[in-house]
């Protein structure tokens, strides 16, 4: 292992982790967003969310894929509502 790299888990990287956990809170953060817009953007986006949240719960930073999973799980469940909604008056 290179002198300044941080410890590898089964050849990932803690800033690995941490990339993928800040990856899965911006995704969650515009599945919210964008599910307001279109609600497949907040399905698609929040599963990817939840997906990268989970892959960085080892972050350093616990509070960050904590955050991208609600944030993805959020997305989801707005984007569902405002389908149902759109259907049921149209």
């Amino acid at each position: 292992m290179m002198a300044g790299m941080p410890e590898a888990e089964n050849g990932v990287t803690t800033a690995n982790k941490s990339t993928t956990a800040i990856v899965g809170l911006a995704l969650g953060a515009v599945s919210v967003i964008g599910s307001f817009a279109l609600p497949v953007i907040g399905i698609v986006l929040g599963l990817a969310a939840i997906i990268f949240s989970i892959i960085g719960r080892r972050a350093p930073l616990a509070a960050l894929w904590v955050v991208g999973l609600v944030l993805g799980i959020a997305g989801i469940v707005i984007a569902v509502a405002l389908a149902a909604v759109y259907a049921s008056t149209h």
